[in-house]
């Protein structure tokens, strides 16, 4: 309340965001200071502002309530680890619908785990990378993966399928009619591609371009955050990519590339997970084993 208060510099405001009355607002902060025996606030007309003791009070306060929010969220995390729950990631752009006819196999096999969706920010961080961090909010993601990925973000894969690369494009592009596009099409385009060195595949692709296809031309982009996809689908340029399960756009379409590179899709998780989750990966291979999927 007092924090509220002090970054509102109004009782008024502060009561507005708690929903209760200026008046309970004055009293809590009233009985604060006499408890400490120092004035905390300086009352004007205007507003209030904070004392030197305020704002030392304020600044020890702060401390305290992250302190607890991260205390609260360390408990959370035990008791999830007892519960056997599974936090699976999911944002626009790494959809789990993948999983398929397998999500049913997966429940009738652990019964006593309990699967919660966790919605995280797809936006890429400084590195580019869009996956967050394994094994803090985040058990398991359905994504796109290779060697190189995983080296970068220190986790392991499971692959369930082999996707195309797509080209994506504009709904106004002038290949978005096209069933499949192959390289000589390509001709004249400018192509999307993520910097050298994050995808294996895409390093291949890259350097097939360069060899055979010089007539191509090449951009880099930091990542395939929705930045890139809004890009595409207000320009004509195209971006290279998996294409995810999910129409991420209404003005994109994807368009298989006639290639034999071929892109592993499925769940990555921790390089060091919980029992919890090792437990879901050795049930996830056991059910490929036994149903090809």
């Amino acid at each position: 309340m007092f924090v509220r208060a002090a970054e509102a510099e109004s009782f008024s405001k502060a009561a507005e965001e708690l929903f209760i009355t200026p008046n309970a607002v004055m009293k809590q902060i009233n009985n604060l200071e006499k408890e400490i025996a120092s004035c905390l606030l300086v009352r004007t007309h205007s507003g209030i502002k904070l004392t030197k003791a305020g704002e030392k009070m304020h600044e020890e306060a702060k401390f305290i309530l992250k302190y607890c929010s991260e205390a609260a969220e360390r408990v959370r995390k035990a008791a999830e680890t007892e519960k056997n729950i599974i936090r699976v990631g999911a944002s626009i752009l790494t959809p789990p619908e993948v999983f398929g006819e397998m999500w049913a196999e997966i429940r009738k096999e652990l019964r006593e785990t309990e699967f919660r969706m966790v919605q995280f920010d797809a936006a890429p961080d400084n590195s580019g990378t869009i996956i967050p961090k394994l094994g803090e909010n985040i058990d398991i993601i359905v994504s796109a993966f290779d060697e190189k990925s995983m080296k970068k973000g220190n986790y392991n894969g499971i692959e369930l399928l082999k996707v195309p690369l797509y080209c994506i494009v504009s709904v106004r592009h002038k290949l978005a009619e096209k069933e499949n596009v192959n390289f000589e099409e390509l001709a004249g385009e400018t192509l999307l591609l993520i910097g050298e060195g994050r995808s294996t595949y895409i390093d291949e692709l890259r350097s097939l371009v360069e060899k055979d296809y010089k007539e191509i031309n090449i951009e880099e982009i930091p990542s395939y955050g929705i930045e890139a996809y809004n890009r595409c689908a207000g320009g004509d340029e195209i971006l290279i990519g998996t294409g995810n399960f999910l129409k991420i756009h209404p003005m994109l379409m994807r368009i298989p590339l006639q290639c034999n590179i071929k892109v592993s899709f499925g769940i990555i998780y921790p390089k060091n997970p919980s029992e919890t989750v090792k437990n879901v990966v050795t049930t996830i291979k056991e059910i490929q084993e036994k149903n090809q999927y």
